[in-house]
C-alpha cells in the first residue's frame, strides 16, 4: 500500500526531488513522513487514514 501511494506524493504537493530512499520514511503502516529542504526546511507528515491533508511542519535540525 505505501509503495503505490508514493507515487501519488506529486498528487499532494509534495516535490518529486524529495520523494528518496534519504527523504521519505514510513512510521509502521499509518503515516509516511517526507524532509523537504527548499524553499524552507520542512517535515511533511501524512496520516494514511487522510492522505490529502498532509501536515507541513517547519524544522530547523537535519
Amino acid at each position: 500500500m505505501i509503495d503505490v501511494f508514493c507515487g501519488s506524493l506529486p498528487n499532494i504537493w509534495i516535490n518529486p526531488q524529495f520523494i528518496t530512499f534519504t527523504n521519505v520514511t514510513t512510521e509502521s503502516d499509518k503515516f509516511i513522513c517526507v524532509r523537504e529542504t527548499s524553499p524552507q526546511n520542512c517535515v511533511v507528515i501524512i496520516d494514511m487514514n487522510m492522505p490529502m491533508q498532509p501536515l507541513r511542519m517547519p524544522i530547523t535540525a537535519e
